[in-house]
C-alpha cells in the first residue's frame, strides 16, 4: 500500500511522525511506501498521477490547508483512506464531510497515536473498492480504462454519445446504449435526474426544485416530480458510524 503524509513542519515529521507511522506500520503488518510532503500542493500533483491508499494530513497548513486538500483529493478519488493529524481539536466535527477514517490529535501521545494508525492501516489493507471496467474512446482509438465505481460522478447521453464524468475529467465511451449503463448503475447508488442523465448520489452536495449541486459545484438538470423521491433516498443513504473518532 502507498501511504502520504503531509505536514508543514518538517522537523515534526522527521522527529515525530516518521518513527511513529513506521512502527503503526510493523505492527498492522503492511507492506506500505510512505512518502512525506511538506506542501499540499505537492501532494496534490503527485496523487492526482500515482495515486495513494491511505494519506494523513495537518489542518493547520499554507497555500492550501488541511480541509481544502482533502476535498480537491477527494474529487480525484473517493476511495481512499483519510487520516487528519492535528493540533487543532475543535475541529474533529469540521472534518467529517471530508469522509475520514480517523482524527487524530498531536497531543495524544506516541502510543494512542500508533495504536490508532495501525487500525487503519489494517482496516484499509483489507478494503477493496468495486471497479468498472469502460471502454473509452482516445484520439478516435479505444482504451480500457478501470473506475472505482465511488469515483464517479455521473453518466449522461447526449446526441446519442455517452459520456463517464470523474468530478474533474470526461470521458467519452464506446458503449452506444445507454440503457446498458443505466441497468448497470441504478442498483448502485446512481439515480436518474432526468432522461440520460444518471448521477452518483453520493456525490450531491445540493438537491432543488430543478436541479442538483455535486461536490465539484457542478449543477445538473433535476426532472419535475423527482424532487421528492431523490430528498428520500438521500436521507437514507444517511448513516452514522461510532467509534471512529
Amino acid at each position: 500500500m502507498k501511504i502520504a503524509v503531509c505536514d508543514d513542519d518538517p522537523q515534526f515529521l522527521k522527529a515525530v511522525f516518521s518513527p511513529i507511522i513506521e512502527c503503526a506500520v510493523k505492527r498492522a503488518g503492511a507492506d506500505a511506501k510512505v512518502s512525506f510532503f511538506n506542501d499540499g500542493r505537492q501532494l496534490l500533483e503527485r496523487f492526482a498521477k500515482d495515486g495513494f491508499d491511505l494519506v494523513i494530513l495537518d489542518i493547520d497548513m499554507p497555500h492550501l490547508n488541511g480541509k481544502e486538500l482533502a476535498a480537491e483529493l477527494r474529487l480525484l478519488d473517493s476511495s481512499f483512506f483519510l487520516v487528519f493529524a492535528t493540533s487543532y481539536r475543535d475541529e474533529v466535527y469540521n472534518t467529517i464531510p471530508y469522509r475520514i477514517n480517523a482524527f487524530i490529535t498531536k497531543d495524544s501521545g506516541p502510543e494512542k497515536m500508533i495504536a490508532e494508525l495501525s487500525r487503519v492501516i489494517s482496516e484499509c489493507t483489507r478494503f477493496s473498492p468495486e471497479l468498472y471496467a469502460a471502454e473509452i474512446v482516445v484520439n478516435g482509438e479505444r482504451k480500457l480504462m478501470r473506475f472505482a465505481v465511488n469515483d464517479l460522478f455521473y453518466f449522461c447521453c447526449i446526441k446519442r454519445k455517452i459520456y463517464l464524468h470523474t468530478g474533474k475529467l470526461e470521458y467519452l465511451m464506446s458503449e452506444s446504449r445507454f440503457v446498458n449503463i443505466e441497468e448497470h448503475f441504478l442498483n448502485k447508488g446512481f439515480y436518474e435526474v432526468c432522461r440520460g442523465w444518471i448521477v452518483n448520489t453520493g456525490k450531491i452536495s445540493l438537491v432543488e426544485r430543478s436541479s442538483v449541486t455535486l461536490d465539484n459545484g457542478e449543477q445538473l438538470p433535476l426532472s419535475r416530480g423527482r424532487y421528492a423521491e431523490l430528498q428520500k433516498i438521500l436521507l437514507n443513504n444517511i448513516t452514522w458510524e461510532s467509534g471512529k473518532l
